[in-house]
């Protein structure tokens, strides 16, 4: 059974201190089956959703969404980093991360003990020209590394689009690439094999 939890629109005074030490309690308890975990616009006190991460990183949850949510890279690197995690699937759609918080993230993909084979990075303010993309797209490349999935609609690339377009060929290509399905804004690409004739690119949004 996969149960979803999703935070939605919380702000520092729509709870109590005790709020999410109980949430946590909840998580980690034998008979919980909640599965997936969703930060939405969720406003906290500096670093107390980064503690609430550390602190339910031994439950069951599989798939972990930060949108639009203040955590840090840091601590989404450390979540994802310990042998006790169980999260395959990272949604950080609407964050705002600069190069240094990519590189922190992209380091953490590459932990040995990472099991994230599902990257989500839909609207990401921070992939707007490109450039930050890079340490994620040389992920791919890698060895090691184990994304299957990533999501990158709407990351406008502006006057880097052909570079960064051409890196992230340039990483499926490689032997070490294990993506299956990405999308990319206003393109669909489902890379299969080592072959240019498996990558099928389809205009529009799907």
């Amino acid at each position: 059974i996969n149960l979803d939890l999703h935070f939605d629109g919380f702000y520092r005074y729509d709870y109590d201190e005790d709020f999410l030490c109980d949430f946590s309690y909840a998580l980690l308890h034998i008979n919980c089956k909640v599965t997936n975990l969703i930060f939405r616009d969720f406003e906290a006190e500096e670093n107390v959703l980064d503690e609430f991460l550390t602190s339910i990183v031994n439950s069951k949850i599989t798939k972990l969404g930060i949108i639009m949510s203040n955590i840090s890279a840091q601590t989404i690197a450390d979540v994802i980093i310990n042998p006790n995690s169980n999260v395959t699937h990272l949604d950080l759609t609407d964050n705002s991360f600069d190069t240094r918080e990519f590189e922190i993230i992209s380091n953490g993909l590459l932990n040995p003990v990472c099991k994230v084979t599902s990257l989500n990075l839909r609207d990401c303010v921070g992939c707007w020209d490109g450039e930050q993309l890079l340490s994620i797209i040389n992920v791919l490349k890698t060895k090691g590394n184990k994304i299957e999935e990533l999501y990158l609609y709407n990351c406008k690339i502006g006057s880097n689009g052909d570079y960064v377009i051409q890196a992230l060929l340039d990483s499926l290509y490689d032997t070490n690439c294990k993506v299956e399905n990405i999308w990319w804004p206003t393109f669909h690409i489902n890379y299969y094999h080592m072959n240019a004739d498996d990558i099928e690119i389809h205009t529009g949004s799907t």
